[in-house]
Parts: C-alpha cells; structure tokens; sequence
C-alpha cells in the first residue's frame, strides 16, 4: 500500500500489536507476550523490486530478492 515518506518512519501502535499477534503463532501458548514486553521498534518503507521482464505493477515482487553481483557485493531488496 502506498504511505507517506518521512525522513524517520516509525511503527504504529497497530504495527507493534500486529507483530505481537504474530508471534503467538510461534511460541508456545503458556508464553504470554505483552506490549510491555517490547523494549525498541522500528520501521522503515520497503520499496517493490521490479522485474523489468513485466510490464504491470501487479506483478511487481512483494518478497525479497537477493542479488549477488560479480564483485561479491550482496543487495537485499
């Protein structure tokens, strides 16, 4: 979805609640994991990598793709 670009993006309180939702899908049901339990967060705008073999937005990749060029150098996008 599209979003405002800010100089310094930061996660909302749905952000932070959506994580924790999340994680209960992976710890065991007798751990509880509460908003106070959250000692940092951050966030940042994750661009679409486009394949330039397509022509529409919609097959723009919504998953990460990792580049290793000649030199060694590796690029996450």
């Amino acid at each position: 979805t599209s979003c405002e670009v800010t100089d310094y993006p930061s996660p909302s309180t749905e952000d932070v609640y959506f994580i924790l939702d999340e994680i209960k899908n992976y710890l065991s049901s007798d751990i509880q994991v509460r908003r106070g339990d959250v000692l940092a967060a951050w966030s940042g705008i994750r661009p679409l990598v486009l394949n330039p073999n397509k022509k529409d937005t919609q097959s723009i990749a919504r998953n990460h793709i990792i580049h290793v060029s000649d030199s060694g150098l590796v690029t996450i996008g």
